[in-house]
């Protein structure tokens, strides 16, 4: 008998949300950023927040839907614990402001949700644990289908209403935003029970 087991695999939750409206979370990004002179953390170039008040009303139907996710996220790779938000902050990237590779400490469960994603905005992309070795062993191999299987990194659109959710220890990065024109918008934050 042949079998073939999955024996190690990192999940990536993807979901649709529209039930937001948008332009409304729009509209508190860029005044957010009016107020607060924000932080430099993985972002080069671009705006990201201090974390942001999570009691504001503008935010509550987005923090409902994150935590309603994150909770049938969690329930098979970390508990059945409720998961709570307990950080939120926004990225505004212009033309060729990205975000280096990194994770999320302390937390159980990280995401973006994304508000204005206009034409080459730039993609999130996610590192295999073993990318080191993937990125070696590659190198001698004729590889004629990439796969989730022999992939060191794997890229996920970012499209408006999407929110992706991920191990918080799950190392990603964002692509240059390529538009001239526009920003990408998005927010990204963690969850723990």
């Amino acid at each position: 008998m042949i079998q073939v087991q999955n024996i190690f695999q990192i999940p990536v939750y993807s979901v649709f949300i529209n039930t937001i409206n948008l332009e409304e979370l729009k509209n508190y990004c860029f005044k957010q950023q009016k107020q607060d002179s924000g932080r430099i953390i993985s972002n080069r170039g671009g705006y990201q927040s201090n974390d942001v008040n999570l009691k504001n009303k503008v935010l509550k139907p987005l923090i409902k839907e994150i935590e309603q996710h994150s909770l049938n996220f969690a329930r098979p790779i970390v508990n059945e614990e409720p998961q709570k938000i307990s950080n939120l902050w926004i990225n505004i990237n212009s033309q060729n402001n990205t975000n280096i590779a990194h994770n999320h400490p302390d937390a159980d469960i990280s995401g973006v949700f994304y508000i204005n994603t206009p034409k080459d905005c730039g993609n999130i992309v996610f590192k295999h644990p073993a990318f080191d070795l993937l990125s070696y062993y590659n190198t001698n191999q004729k590889i004629s289908n990439w796969t989730t299987y022999n992939s060191s990194e794997w890229e996920l659109e970012a499209n408006e209403g999407i929110m992706y959710l991920f191990p918080s220890w799950l190392n990603h990065y964002v692509l240059p935003n390529n538009n001239k024109k526009e920003e990408r918008i998005s927010m990204s934050f963690n969850t723990k029970c």
